[in-house]
């Protein structure tokens, strides 16, 4: 009867003693597992802001090219008035040569 009461206490001690490591292993997981959460929530926060910025960056490229075809269209107004203000200098040199040389030709 000793030897069975003594070796129930060495299993009940033994018993303990795997309690606690288990406890003090799981405490360990529950403490990754928080590490882990706080990483991946940082990582999230993160790719969030990214995200954000890209987001940003293509309404900016979006703009400028808007920008560019606006400029690229009143350089065109601006050739196509200045191709009109030639042709109506060039006609007017032209009828005012011809006011010349009929004058030329009257003195004549």
């Amino acid at each position: 009867k000793r030897i069975l009461q003594t070796q129930h206490r060495s299993l009940d001690d033994t018993l303990r003693e795997k309690e606690k490591e288990l406890s003090g292993r799981e405490e360990g997981v529950q403490e990754e597992a928080q590490a882990l959460s706080t990483q991946r929530s940082g990582l999230q926060s993160l790719l969030l802001q990214v995200t954000t910025r890209q987001n940003e960056m293509e309404r900016s490229r979006m703009a400028l090219e808007t920008r560019e075809r606006n400029i690229q269209r009143k350089q065109s107004k601006i050739n196509r008035l200045f191709e009109d203000l030639l042709n109506e200098v060039g006609a007017s040199i032209e009828t005012s040569n011809f006011r010349a040389s009929d004058w030329v030709n009257y003195d004549v």
